[in-house]
């Protein structure tokens, strides 16, 4: 079984021995929900924290229990989402965009959303935030692991774009480094 929090397989409940079974078993999925809420936080806290390398960045969770990493001028929030079952992936990319440039913004976030088959980009309020969702149950810490870093890359890339087509602010204005390993 290659995930233990996975499921189980089960006997029938005849006696029938497990050697007479003739591949009998059945195989019985464990629930997202029984799969700790806290527990799965505090693993997606220790993966996050390992694709981190700079040692004065601190990754920990803020008051609504998401995990703020900077990445040059991207701000990425990770959470679990929903009833544990998802993991998200969050960045603002630009505010303060001007609401008259709606339709143009949109038709270039449909283009860009288009090709990217992971990250949906959205614009809300006069602003254009980045998300994507991924399975958290099984948790496998390389997917996780793989999901943030090209996450942070897509997030870094896409706000400096944005903002040379459609002005607005970066959340972290191009000032910070590159605060994850390669």
């Amino acid at each position: 079984m290659p995930y233990s929090e996975a499921g189980h397989y089960e006997a029938p409940e005849d006696g029938t021995p497990w050697v007479q079974l003739d591949f009998g078993l059945k195989w019985i999925p464990n629930s997202p929900t029984t799969v700790l809420k806290d527990d799965l936080a505090q693993r997606l806290l220790k993966t996050i924290k390992e694709c981190v390398t700079d040692p004065d960045t601190e990754v920990e969770f803020d008051e609504d229990g998401d995990i703020a990493v900077p990445f040059l001028s991207a701000l990425v929030m990770v959470t679990v989402y929903g009833e544990s079952t998802h993991i998200r992936f969050c960045a603002p990319l630009l505010r303060e965009i001007d609401e008259r440039q709606s339709m143009r913004v949109c038709a270039r976030l449909n283009e860009l959303n288009g090709n990217e088959p992971l990250t949906r980009l959205v614009m809300s309020d006069g602003a254009i935030v980045a998300i994507a969702d991924i399975c958290a149950f099984p948790f496998v810490s390389e997917h996780v692991s793989q999901t943030f870093l090209r996450f942070c890359e897509f997030a870094a890339s896409r706000d400096s774009l944005l903002q040379a087509e459609f002005g607005g602010q970066t959340a972290m204005g191009g000032i910070q480094q590159s605060l994850t390993r390669n």
